[in-house]
């Protein structure tokens, strides 16, 4: 992304006003410094079939174009990305960071593939928010024009109906940063599902339009119960977190692509 100074619609508000760079994640996690982007659409025609792939493996030799200010879009105006900032993000900071180090760790099930995080130190609406504000940042402006009072209203809980949020972990903490705007996935059965996705290593997360889709995803781990949490309320929160394997990780890469 430029540094120079653009206008444009803003993903949440929707208002034209000039945009500044959100970073995903946030730059205080280590976002911060020269990251190499690759366009899907390139890889595909260097590599050829995606689904041979996992996100895991090695591009380093695939074209790319430096971003000096870490991964993350110009696509907010600077009161929502300071709004986001002021309330949500420092939630996920801290999530992000627990996981993380129970990942290198490896303080999970070998066998049953999953993690397991109780806390009571979580303000659940506020890191929802923040994922939910990630995607609408990597998706194209007025695709998710419902979330704007739900975002810019901190006590809001009305989120809209037709998304469901998936979250899961990928042990591999030298995986790829990889965002995917909204595909249609079509299953063997003829039967679709419209998703969005964000891979953050550790942290996975899935977000599925159920209205423009004909399937749910009954395995993966739906956390959008977070979103009816009053934002006073710090309730004991458990997760049971599954972890990706290398065959779904090169699933996910044919969906990003």
């Amino acid at each position: 992304m430029s540094r120079n100074t653009i206008e444009g619609i803003c993903h949440i508000c929707g208002e034209k006003k000039k945009l500044t760079f959100e970073h995903i994640p946030p730059r205080s996690t280590g976002n911060n410094h020269t990251v190499k982007l690759f366009s899907g659409e390139r890889l595909l025609k260097q590599i050829g079939s995606a689904i041979r792939f996992s996100l895991d493996d090695d591009i380093s030799d695939l074209k790319y174009q430096n971003m000096q200010r870490g991964s993350g879009f110009q696509t907010l105006c600077s009161d929502c990305n300071s709004y986001l900032g002021h309330y949500y993000v420092p939630q996920f900071i801290d999530f992000y960071s627990a996981v993380r180090s129970l990942v290198a760790q490896k303080q999970y099930s070998s066998k049953y593939r999953y993690i397991e995080l109780t806390t009571d130190k979580l303000q659940p609406l506020a890191f929802f928010k923040q994922i939910i504000s990630n995607f609408c940042t990597i998706n194209p402006a007025g695709t998710m024009e419902k979330c704007k009072n739900f975002l810019l209203n901190k006590a809001n809980n009305d989120f809209p109906s037709n998304y469901r949020l998936y979250m899961s972990i990928n042990p591999n903490l030298r995986a790829k940063t990889v965002f995917a705007g909204w595909s249609t996935v079509i299953l063997k059965n003829g039967r679709f599902y419209c998703i969005s996705t964000i891979s953050i290593p550790p942290l996975l997360f899935k977000l599925v339009d159920i209205k423009n889709s004909t399937t749910k995803q009954t395995r993966w781990n739906d956390i959008t119960a977070l979103s009816t949490i009053k934002w006073e309320e710090q309730p004991i929160v458990k997760f049971t977190l599954p972890l990706v394997t290398k065959e779904e990780s090169a699933k996910a890469l044919s969906v990003f692509l």
